[in-house]
């Protein structure tokens, strides 16, 4: 009974409920049986597929929804899934359809006398050349302060 609705999709926790037993034995004995553990994984693929299907159903054929007006239904409209049919193609085509985020960035380390001679030559006022300075003396210290790291 728990193979057979492992293999319609239920969870493990649901499926060793409806067998009568608590989710722990139905682990247990999966790690001391073989037999047990391969029909296991092939209920659990099996319910894996079962529910792509109804995943693809809901995507590309629709579910019915009831329309209501005061109360009364009116009506049906058919409301399809775009979320999960971008989910189906993702599992599919992961190489197509997965999130791509890219970041390029470039940090350029120079002498903090040279920062501020740049901010100098750019007509920046006193108080941010200063500012400059206290911050590329600290980048520079956390610089020294990881090769120091690096050497131990």
């Amino acid at each position: 009974m728990f193979l057979q609705h492992l293999s319609q999709g239920w969870t493990v926790t649901a499926a060793a409920h409806v067998a009568g037993i608590h989710r722990h034995t139905a682990y247990d004995f999966r790690a001391i049986d073989a037999d047990f553990a391969k029909a296991w994984d092939d209920a659990y693929e099996e319910g894996t597929d079962v529910l792509e299907q109804e995943a693809f159903r809901r995507a590309a054929e629709g579910v019915e929804k009831p329309v209501f007006q005061g109360g009364v239904l009116v009506g049906t409209v058919r409301e399809y899934s775009d979320h999960l049919m971008l989910a189906l193609l993702k599992a599919r085509r992961p190489q197509h359809f997965r999130e791509r985020v890219s970041v390029d960035q470039r940090i350029e380390v120079m002498p903090p006398g040279e920062r501020l001679s740049r901010a100098r030559a750019a007509g920046e006022t006193p108080e941010l050349e200063a500012a400059i300075e206290r911050v590329a003396e600290a980048f520079a210290d956390q610089a020294t302060k990881a090769e120091e790291a690096k050497k131990e």
